[in-house]
C-alpha cells in the first residue's frame, strides 16, 4: 500500500513538472512584432524624458522589426525633428505617408 502511494506520488509530481515545463517553455515564445512593440513603446518613454538620440534609436529598431510600423516612423520623425534634423523628419514622415497610400 505505501508502494502504492509512492508511485502515485512520483507519478503525479512528474506529470506536474513536465506541465510547469511547458508552461515556462510558452512564456519564452515571442509573439510576431513583439520586439517591435517594445522598441516602440521604449521610444516613447525616451521621448517623454526629452531623450531624443536614444529614442530615435528605439524607433529605428522598431522599424527593423516591422517596416510597416506607420505609428514608429511618425514619432521617429517627431524625435528627428526635435533634434533639429529637419531633412531626416522629412523623409520619415514621408515614409510615414507612404504606408499610409
Amino acid at each position: 500500500m505505501k508502494r502504492t502511494f509512492v508511485i502515485f506520488g512520483l507519478l503525479l509530481s512528474s506529470a506536474m513538472f513536465a506541465f510547469a515545463q511547458e508552461d515556462t517553455i510558452n512564456t519564452l515564445v515571442v509573439e510576431a512584432n513583439q520586439e517591435a512593440e517594445l522598441a516602440y513603446n521604449k521610444g516613447i518613454s525616451l521621448m517623454e524624458q526629452k531623450n531624443y538620440q536614444d529614442a530615435v534609436a528605439q524607433f529605428e529598431e522598431a522599424i527593423k522589426y516591422n517596416a510597416a510600423f506607420r505609428q514608429a516612423y511618425v514619432n521617429l520623425g517627431s524625435a528627428k525633428s526635435a533634434m533639429k534634423d529637419y531633412d531626416g523628419a522629412i523623409a520619415t514622415f514621408d515614409k510615414a505617408l507612404d504606408l499610409d497610400s
